[in-house]
C-alpha cells in the first residue's frame, strides 16, 4: 500500500510515478529524500538573492531548486521554477508576483511532507 505522502503529492501535481521510477520503486528510499526536501536550504538562498535583487545568486539557487524539485517529481513546483530560471539566466528577476506563486507552490509541497512524516 503506498505511503499516503505519496498519494497526496500525487494530488498535488507531484509525478510520484516517474519519482517512484527513479528510486527503482524503492519507496522507503524514495520516501527518505523527500522527508530531506524541507531541510535543504536552497529555496531560502534564492529568496534571499531575489530581495536583494541578486538575479546571478538567484539564478544558481533557482536552478538548483528546479533540478531537485525535478529529480523528486515535485512536478506543481518545477513547473513554476521553469520561466524563473530562463528569466534570471538573462539576468533578469522574475516578477513578484511569479516569487509569490513559486512560494505557495513550495508551501504547499512542504506542508505535505511535514504533515505526513510518519
Amino acid at each position: 500500500m503506498e505511503h499516503i505522502m505519496l498519494t497526496k503529492l500525487r494530488d498535488a501535481g507531484c509525478d510520484m510515478n516517474g519519482t517512484l521510477e527513479r528510486f527503482m520503486n524503492n519507496e522507503m528510499l524514495c520516501m527518505k529524500f523527500l522527508k530531506k526536501f524541507p531541510q535543504d536550504e536552497t529555496f531560502m538562498e534564492m529568496k534571499n538573492a531575489f530581495a536583494q535583487g541578486d538575479a546571478e545568486e538567484f539564478f544558481k539557487a533557482a536552478h538548483t531548486m528546479k533540478g531537485v524539485s525535478g529529480n523528486l517529481g515535485l512536478s506543481s513546483l518545477y513547473n513554476e521554477m521553469q520561466p524563473a530560471v530562463e528569466k534570471s539566466r538573462r539576468g533578469e528577476l522574475p516578477s513578484k508576483e511569479d516569487m509569490d506563486i513559486i512560494e505557495k507552490q513550495y508551501h504547499e509541497i512542504i506542508k505535505i511532507i511535514r504533515e505526513n512524516e510518519e
